[in-house]
């Protein structure tokens, strides 16, 4: 089993919103980070903050609050709404919100999103001077890690491999970097295909980093849903 503990997608977001600070007129006026996990091994919790520039606010007054969505890789559904009513946004603060479920089933991966909504509930898209929205995603399952958040193959990057997911799945293309890498690499030239089990952190140019708890051969499993590329992904996660 492998474990490495990569940077904490909280601190990274807060690293950002620093730096926005330092460099208000070349950097974003708020970044959103988010992530999911299952620390009791019952429940799954889908977090999210936004960290705002206080010399350089968002504004967006039609920007009144967020909604959850939530879907099942086991299936690779639709996203369906999962709040009652959108959480409400506080204009120029930093604020963190949780949502809390029991999973319908255990031993599978939820992908959560977080999404920017006005008064009707539409989703809105700020636009990058004004929010770096990359980091809206989580996975999880429960108990932690007892579902793969990804298969498929690898691809070598030279610095790290990246998930080609199989091609009928809905898992994401994540990449897996640092100490965890060489041990990956054959797997790469090889070609075979593998379960993928740990926490992913999104916010990177790169897109999301997967921090890999353990990982085995397997074949992919069939599920009715379309292929993600690697530009497709750097197109959601930038």
């Amino acid at each position: 089993m492998l474990r490495s503990r990569a940077l904490p997608a909280t601190l990274l977001c807060a690293a950002l919103a620093a730096l926005a600070a330092l460099c208000p007129a070349a950097s974003r006026a708020g970044a959103l980070d988010a992530s999911a996990s299952s620390p009791d091994g019952v429940h799954i919790t889908f977090a999210w903050s936004y960290y705002e520039d206080p010399s350089n606010p968002t504004g967006h007054p039609e920007w009144i609050g967020y909604d959850v969505l939530r879907r099942s890789q086991a299936d690779c559904g639709p996203f369906v709404r999962v709040n009652a009513t959108p959480y409400p946004r506080n204009p120029g603060v930093n604020e963190s919100f949780s949502f809390t479920e029991t999973p319908a089933a255990n031993a599978t991966t939820y992908q959560y999103q977080v999404i920017l909504v006005d008064a009707g509930r539409n989703q809105l898209f700020l636009g990058p001077q004004a929010c770096d929205c990359s980091s809206h995603w989580g996975w999880a399952s429960c108990p932690e890690f007892s579902a793969p958040i990804a298969h498929g193959t690898l691809t070598d990057l030279g610095w790290a491999v990246l998930i080609q997911p199989c091609p009928d799945g809905c898992s994401s293309g994540f990449y897996i970097s640092g100490s965890q890498y060489p041990a990956l690499k054959p797997y790469a030239v090889s070609g075979e295909m593998l379960n993928f089990y740990g926490q992913a952190a999104c916010g990177s140019i790169e897109g999301c980093a997967l921090d890999l708890d353990h990982y085995e051969v397997a074949a992919c499993a069939p599920t009715a849903s379309r292929h993600t590329t690697w530009g497709a992904v750097k197109a959601i996660y930038r």
